[in-house]
């Protein structure tokens, strides 16, 4: 959420001084066992003075991640972060699909199953080919297939799942399989005060694919987020959301290996896993965990790092680095209690100073922050509303020009965010560098790691705009370019042919290209106008781009195109290919990895529901399948069509000069020369 600096601040003031869902946390002091967090906003120097932390330090503070250096010390803070809870809904919209798409020179995505890939997008399968075999997920099995030879295609076994899987990989001989574990409580019958979701992770032997072996079974607290291969390591991102801090439960999340529960405290000492907080206001804490398991051996789980997190930040993935990302922010409630101390404690009588003193210094286990802050405002309230309208106007005058000189002299450091970078190394997670950086972070849907750049995009809230920064592999500034797309709305970005593609609300037929040649030369290219509103864009070379959309010019069909951008602010029409009519559909509007392109081949393949055709090319007029196309430089043809008897296509995928494309009934095999049907592989 876009957040509003002075203005906010100042409407609260007059609008009787509305309680903030925020509060300041600072590293923790030393404590005894019996201590919790105190609110750490001020000092009582004597019965006149109270001294709150000084803001410009605190927003400074913020770059910093900081660990906890014991046990007790994480306890503390989270008992004190659970008294200053409030009754808050919260609307969690994270989602491990998301739109940033890597290409190769060639204009093949990335990997070998033609699979999307960037920050936030996993390379996770639901269908996998090593052009021996084929791996397919479909509803809660999984199908272990033999590919090859294509005309004796079938199946070798099924992984059959209670729990619905989201996605595998395959590393080697070793299948992974991860989804959440709905019905953990029932199956293990355990009863836990901290009611979490739970996950799991199944790590199966494959070496003999006609029977395939369950290794190892982790079912671990909190919600499957993302994951990644790299360096021989499984790294696994879950989130306990809003969590709980109960005195009698296991602090950290819970994790249980072949049912057996990992023990958080031994007989002598507790867990020394990682456990790192910001010093930023917390409205609730989402308890993040990123596993690190070995796959070199036993399949081991050889690290745990925990990260309090909350709303204001996000996590994500490059191939080989894990970055932590959020928006510096201000405790805005505490602000206007300090300006309304500096301006007003003084003029209370005697027995309401002592009163504001008095809550102050009340243990937090009796009053929470929120309840001493409104306390606190109900005081100066009675004072102000106490006094006449000129008094009061001139009172509120004087707070707006304290708030606003206050503001003025952080608000180059509080107008930041913050990506802290660490690799996914040969020894697991190891952190390299910080940076800092102006506007707000947009999120990782518009960032991208290429040849160890990070390129991405922040707001600027003054003067909304966007502006797009170059960071190398070390974390400092290579280029930006600034006041970008004032007034507007991106709403898609994509990164291919060594140029950032950016799509606006306002203008769906438009795309703005910033070229990242060179990051030091990083240069805004322009607006872009195609001839048609385009929903899906994939390169086919460096100077060639495929766009599809629905409608078109004629507002009927699903219409692929053919741009040359070789002059990319004048692209020009090359070709395009209407199939069906009004009403026509395609599961790559919402899905983009449903469309299969290879270079080499000169093919596409996406499915299709056409629509009222009233041509020839479909062998009805309401058809449900998948169109293979012939591409090339110059245009595109015709192929051929795949149907599964009227079930939705989902996925398709070359090997072996054969066609794979699969539903919720089966996998067809299709010869890629010809199109004629090998076999069709019934679940």
């Amino acid at each position: 959420m876009r957040r509003s600096l002075s203005k906010n601040l100042v409407f609260s003031i007059l609008t009787v001084f509305l309680l903030s869902s925020c509060s300041i946390e600072i590293k923790p002091p030393e404590l005894n066992n019996d201590d919790v967090f105190e609110t750490p906003i001020l000092e009582t120097k004597n019965e006149k003075d109270i001294v709150f932390q000084d803001e410009k330090e605190f927003v400074k503070n913020q770059e910093k991640m900081n660990s906890f250096e014991s046990y007790e010390e994480l306890k503390s803070f989270l008992a004190k972060q659970e008294l200053d809870k409030v009754n808050i809904s919260y609307d969690y919209n994270y989602s491990s699909e998301k739109d940033i798409y890597n290409y190769n020179s060639e204009g093949v995505q990335i990997d070998d199953e033609n699979i999307i890939k960037g920050l936030g997008v996993n390379d996770v399968y639901i269908i996998k080919s090593d052009n021996e075999y084929l791996y397919v997920l479909s509803q809660n099995k999984i199908y272990l297939i033999r590919a090859y030879p294509a005309e004796e295609a079938s199946i070798l076994s099924i992984i059959d799942l209670k729990n619905a899987p989201i996605g595998f990989f395959v590393y080697e001989n070793k299948l992974l399989v991860f989804g959440e574990s709905f019905d953990f409580y029932n199956e293990n019958k355990h009863l836990f005060k901290r009611n979490s979701t739970y996950s799991y992770l199944k790590i199966f032997d494959v070496s003999n694919r006609a029977n395939p072996l369950e290794d190892k079974q982790i079912d671990y607290e909190g919600k499957y987020l993302d994951s990644r291969i790299s360096n021989g390591k499984y790294y696994l991102e879950s989130v306990i959301y809003d969590y709980t801090y109960y005195q009698t439960e296991e602090v950290l999340p819970r994790y249980f290996v072949n049912n057996e529960e990992y023990a958080e405290c031994g007989d002598e000492e507790c867990s020394s896993e990682a456990v790192h907080y910001f010093e930023l206001p917390y409205d609730k804490i989402d308890f993040f965990s990123l596993y690190t398991i070995d796959l070199s051996g036993v399949n081991k789980i050889i690290d745990r790092e925990h990260f309090l997190l909350s709303d204001n930040f996000s996590t994500f993935f490059s191939d080989s680095n894990f970055y932590i990302a959020y928006n510096k922010n201000l405790d805005q409630s505490q602000l206007e209690i300090e300006v309304m101390n500096k301006l007003l404690l003084t003029d209370l009588s005697e027995v309401a100073a002592k009163k504001v003193k008095e809550i102050y210094r009340v243990k937090d286990y009796v009053l929470n922050k929120y309840e001493k802050e409104e306390k606190i405002k109900n005081i100066f309230n009675d004072y102000i509303f106490s006094l006449s309208m000129e008094e009061q106007i001139a009172i509120y005058s004087e707070i707006e020009t304290e708030l606003a000189s206050r503001l003025a002299k952080i608000k180059e450091d509080l107008d930041t965010s913050v990506i802290h970078k660490c690799s996914l190394g040969a020894k697991g997670l190891e952190y390299i560098s910080t940076a800092v950086i102006p506007g707000e972070f947009v999120g990782a849907p518009t960032t991208s790691e290429i040849s160890g750049v990070l390129y991405t995009i922040t707001y600027d809230l003054e003067n909304s705009n966007y502006t797009i920064l170059a960071l190398d592999k070390n974390f400092k500034e290579l280029n930006r370019v600034e006041g970008l797309y004032s007034g507007e709305t991106i709403s898609l970005v994509s990164f291919m042919q060594n140029k950032m593609f950016v799509k606006l609300e306002s203008k769906p037929s438009s795309l703005y290209v910033i070229d990242l040649n060179l990051a030091n030369e990083m240069k805004d290219l322009g607006e872009i106008t195609y001839f048609s509103q385009l929903e899906y864009l994939h390169p086919y070379d460096n100077n060639i781009l495929i766009g599809v959309n629905r409608g078109g010019a004629t507002g009927e069909g699903i219409n692929i195109y053919l741009y040359d951008v070789t002059d990319v602010v004048s692209p020009k029409l090359i070709d395009s290919f209407t199939m069906g009519g009004a009403g026509s559909n395609s599961l790559l509007m919402s899905n983009p990895r449903s469309f299969y392109f290879s270079r080499p081949k000169n093919l596409v393949f996406f499915p299709v529901e056409i629509r009222n055709s009233s041509d020839d090319l479909f062998p009805e007029a309401n058809y449900t399948g998948a169109v293979v196309l012939n591409t090339s430089r110059s245009g595109f043809s015709l192929k051929g069509v795949i149907d599964h008897s009227g079930s939705t296509i989902k996925r398709g995928i070359f090997a072996n000069n054969t066609l794979y494309s699969f539903s919720d009934q089966g996998i067809k095999v299709n010869s890629l020369s010809s199109l004629n049907e090998l076999s069709f592989i019934k679940y």
